[in-house]
């Protein structure tokens, strides 16, 4: 008796067989291509899973990356009108100062001018605050965030790719293709086997020898 095991190739997802790349009786090699499942759906998915992948990134370096360039540029102009404002207050009340010693004006005026100098110094302080946030760029936390909503695309993108690749299978070894098991157009459910091989090496022969011969055999 000559007895064969076949292996068994299947797709681990369902769809319709748009063509067997291979027929019964030929004989194929390992990593010849054997049949392709119609894979539109995988497609897309991998087309959208990559679309977010790169939006996540885009999200990660907006985050690392602190404010654009022309918003810090307004807080600096800022800030340079805020000195520009605190040097003129220190001078005003320099002046009301010595007026105020010499009685030309009256002390309100020296308090209006320390107010005035007072609150131009901690605008100063509040754009300086400002601006050193803004070169920061976002909190730990939301980077954190960001970085991990990237490492879940990459794992998303590479499901998808990895649901398209299943659409298209190749002989794990070589072999004779036994047998085809389905045609062009039809369905098959997930895990059904499209092609049957039978390796070489899987072939066997089994004999019968009767028990008073069985002493006398040799390879």
């Amino acid at each position: 008796y000559v007895e064969g095991e076949f292996v068994y190739v299947a797709s681990p997802l369902a769809g319709q067989l748009e063509a067997p790349a291979v027929e019964r009786g030929a004989q194929g090699k390992k990593g010849d291509l054997l049949f392709a499942l119609e894979c539109g759906a995988e497609t897309a998915q991998r087309d959208e899973a990559a679309r977010k992948l790169a939006q996540a990134k885009a999200q990660l370096a907006d985050a690392q990356r602190g404010q654009r360039p022309t918003e810090i540029q307004a807080l600096e102009a800022q800030l340079e009108q805020a000195k520009a404002a605190d040097a003129l207050a220190e001078k005003e009340f320099d002046r009301q100062e010595k007026l105020v010693r010499t009685g030309a004006s009256a002390p309100q005026e020296l308090d209006r001018a320390r107010a005035t100098r007072d609150q131009d110094r901690k605008r100063i302080a509040q754009i300086e605050a400002d601006l050193q946030t803004a070169r920061l760029g976002s909190r730990e936390d939301q980077i954190a965030a960001a970085a991990a909503a990237v490492r879940a695309q990459e794992a998303a993108l590479a499901y998808a790719e990895w649901a398209l690749a299943q659409k298209r299978q190749f002989a794990p070894v070589s072999g004779l293709v036994f047998d085809t098991l389905y045609r062009q157009g039809e369905w098959i459910a997930a895990g059904r086997p499209v092609v049957a091989l039978l390796p070489p090496e899987n072939v066997k022969v089994r004999a019968f020898v009767s028990e008073a011969r069985v002493g006398g055999i040799r390879y």
